[in-house]
């Protein structure tokens, strides 16, 4: 499939708010966000002079279970979902659905021949999502302390999220590696046998074992 590149200008689907980064940013059909070549004017020991600042294809950046982007204007920073740019600058919305469906069923592919508009019905009953969900949160989970030691097993992340007033996705991302703690604690698949401690983890970085004395 060829790339198409096309600037950043729509009414969203949901806010109805204008969002306009025309001659700031571009998006492709393949999904990817370049900023363009623009001159902007800095002020130096009480001097203009103008400054010209190189476009280049950005990187995105994770949150959960979508890719977002950062796009600046006017000195400030706001956050994009990725596939809603491209649904919203390549596929067309005849019946001003809100919400835009992965047909592959992989929310990190935002190439425009894999989204299409939907309902929010349609978008949580699609393909084998719900069975998918299901099992997912249906599945036993791990407790530990930050500093390695375990917790408790719980029958589901659905029954550890209830008990606790925590976010059950959270615990799958933990479960599935996309992060590495949640709620001041570490979440480990079911394995056999239930290991009574693993490598701790504080502070955003693993800490070595303590040896025995």
């Amino acid at each position: 499939m060829k790339e198409i590149w096309k600037d950043i200008y729509y009414t969203d689907s949901i806010s109805g708010e204008l969002i306009d980064y025309r001659g700031l940013y571009q998006v492709s059909n393949m999904g990817r966000i370049k900023s363009l070549d623009r001159i902007v004017n800095r002020v130096r020991n009480g001097k203009v002079f103008s400054l010209t600042i190189h476009g280049k294809v950005m990187q995105w950046k994770y949150n959960q279970h979508y890719w977002m982007i950062g796009l600046m204007k006017n000195t400030k920073a706001r956050f994009f979902l990725v596939h809603r740019i491209v649904a919203h600058m390549y596929i067309p919305n005849p019946n001003n659905f809100p919400e835009v469906n992965h047909k592959d069923e992989n929310s990190w592919n935002p190439i425009a021949t894999n989204l299409e508009w939907c309902d929010r019905i349609q978008n949580i009953s699609y393909g084998t999502r719900s069975l998918k969900h299901g099992r997912a949160i249906s599945k036993p989970v791990l407790q530990y302390s930050l500093d390695g030691t375990f917790i408790r097993k719980w029958d589901s992340y659905k029954d550890a999220a209830d008990a606790l007033g925590i976010n059950r996705g959270s615990i799958s991302n933990c479960v599935l590696g996309h992060a590495n703690c949640y709620k001041g604690y570490m979440w480990k698949p079911l394995s056999y046998p239930i290991k009574e401690t693993i490598e701790p983890y504080v502070n955003g970085r693993r800490l070595p074992r303590k040896r025995a004395a």
